[in-house]
């Protein structure tokens, strides 16, 4: 892909390859499908694979041959748990009905929100790698993770935070609920993944489902390697869960940590 001209794909992509843009580059993904084996590459125009500095692939509809194809499908090839596979350098998400991945997904800079939700639908969506963390940009009550409501299921995980910022996990369980969280660690450099889900339970995952005054909504975070340092943690809440009663007392509200 070139510098100044932008690529545009209308139909279904497979990177069986090495699928190569170079800074300010731009590919217009328009078709439903796009798909890396675990074996492909993305690259910056240079011999460095998985390059932080390439340029964008942007997710976006309608597509002006084919029409509006809705929501597009992402198998980004990547495989968290053994932190193999292609990473892309930035993707945009420009559709209003959003992206749904079909694999965990790696993205080393950005992940920018103009239109829609990106449905992790179980799996991880992975920002930045083991030397620096990456981003999120535009996102909105409207533009966010969707992690799924169930007690288990995707997560957007922030890669290599460090004790030097803060960083925002735009994150909600449905595409009508959004509960960002804040996260400063104030340790050792760790990767984070956090999800939220519907319902308060006595167990945190399990037991008996706690109805009365809660906002039917759980934060989980884990940390993917082990420790003793602390985090500092903002939540913040949809006003359409809160019940009256919560409403009401909420200068007396506070937070159950379940570990």
């Amino acid at each position: 892909v070139g510098k100044t001209d932008a690529v545009a794909v209308f139909g279904h992509f497979l990177n069986d390859g090495n699928l190569s843009i170079p800074a300010n580059g731009k590919v217009y993904f328009l078709g439903k499908i796009f798909k890396n084996s675990t074996t492909a590459r993305l690259t910056d125009g240079t011999a460095l694979r998985n390059s932080k500095f390439a340029g964008n692939v942007i997710f976006q509809q309608p597509n002006p041959v084919y029409g509006d194809l809705g929501q597009q499908i992402l198998e980004g090839g990547y495989i968290d748990n053994v932190l193999t596979g292609p990473s892309f350098s930035s993707i945009t998400i420009n559709n209003p009905s959003g992206i749904w991945l079909t694999s965990d997904v790696n993205v080393l800079d950005a992940v920018n929100f103009q239109q829609g939700h990106v449905f992790l639908n179980k799996y991880v969506a992975a920002l930045g790698d083991s030397t620096d963390f990456g981003g999120v940009n535009g996102f909105s009550p409207n533009r966010y993770f969707v992690t799924g409501g169930e007690v288990t299921g995707g997560a957007l995980k922030i890669n290599s935070l460090a004790s030097c910022c803060i960083v925002t996990y735009p994150v909600g369980p449905t595409n009508r609920l959004y509960t960002p969280l804040q996260m400063r660690n104030t340790g050792s450099k760790n990767d984070f993944y956090v999800r939220a889900f519907n319902n308060v339970y006595s167990n945190a995952v399990g037991g008996t489902i706690l109805k009365d005054t809660t906002l039917k909504v759980t934060w989980n975070i884990r940390a993917a390697r082990p420790g003793t340092t602390d985090v500092e943690v903002l939540v913040q809440n949809d006003k359409d869960v809160e019940t009256t009663t919560f409403t009401n007392f909420r200068d007396k509200s506070y937070i159950s940590i379940f570990r």
